[in-house]
């Protein structure tokens, strides 16, 4: 890893971190604080596609953009929320196949609600 790259690394990390830090700090589903497990979610999807894509990583540059956005005031605080990867995946499944829906609405343990 070059010094360069290095420094990216960290500077991601500090940004995404204090951009966590701006929206509660932990998952709004479950309480996951680990900063490497969180995600940032749009409450409501910026996506054109309603069909989620499981198994999909965001790209770096887009997880890295929206930190930015946060942290520079440049994003809508009122549409984006702090979800780990799992609540993440588990809230992406149920829009694509109940529609848009809050994270509110779903259970602690979505699994239970499957017949």
């Amino acid at each position: 890893m070059t010094i360069t790259q290095e420094y990216n690394e960290k500077h991601h990390l500090a940004t995404k971190i204090y951009a966590v830090d701006i929206l509660g700090g932990q998952c709004v589903m479950c309480g996951q604080n680990n900063i490497f497990a969180l995600e940032f979610d749009h409450i409501k999807p910026t996506r054109q596609s309603r069909r989620p894509q499981l198994g999909r990583s965001l790209s770096r540059r887009s997880a890295e953009n929206t930190a930015i956005r946060i942290v520079n005031g440049t994003e809508d605080l009122t549409n984006l929320q702090v979800l780990c990867g799992s609540c993440h995946l588990i809230k992406t499944y149920y829009e694509g196949n109940h529609g848009n829906i809050t994270i509110r609405s779903l259970n602690k343990n979505p699994a239970q609600e499957v017949k």
